[in-house]
């Protein structure tokens, strides 16, 4: 939630889940595990959270977008070392588009790029 808070409140599916990926491989002790996929890195069990929280309001989602709905402060709720690997994950890549963090995570972590399939002709370059 503090992730998508960070990020105006709404994040596409894919860049949702390689930002969510950027921010574990900064942790100490990751939230959130992740598997070679489709798209480069996927948690299944970050997939669960927002469907849970999906089905109870606080967030809401499109084919391609999640959407926070409430109103409260997550980011308030991270320990420091949490919130500072999210204002860096935002300074770092809050700029860059899908595909460049895409590829970003294809490049510095190849072995989650094991078993994607190109998105796009825009893609297949990457």
């Amino acid at each position: 939630m503090a992730l998508l808070q960070v990020f105006e409140d709404e994040l596409d599916k894919i860049h949702f889940q390689k930002l969510l990926f950027l921010f574990t491989r900064k942790q100490v002790k990751p939230v959130y595990d992740f598997v070679p996929y489709k798209y480069g890195c996927f948690s299944y069990s970050a997939y669960a959270d927002v469907n849970a929280m999906v089905k109870r309001e606080f967030l809401s989602e499109t084919d391609t977008k999640i959407i926070k709905k409430d109103m409260n402060d997550y980011i308030g709720q991270l320990n420091r070392e949490d919130e500072e690997i999210l204002r860096q994950i935002k300074s770092e890549y809050g700029n860059k588009s899908v595909s460049s963090v895409m590829k970003h995570t294809y490049i510095e972590f190849p072995y989650y790029a094991i078993k994607r399939k190109v998105r796009s002709s825009k893609e297949a370059s990457i």
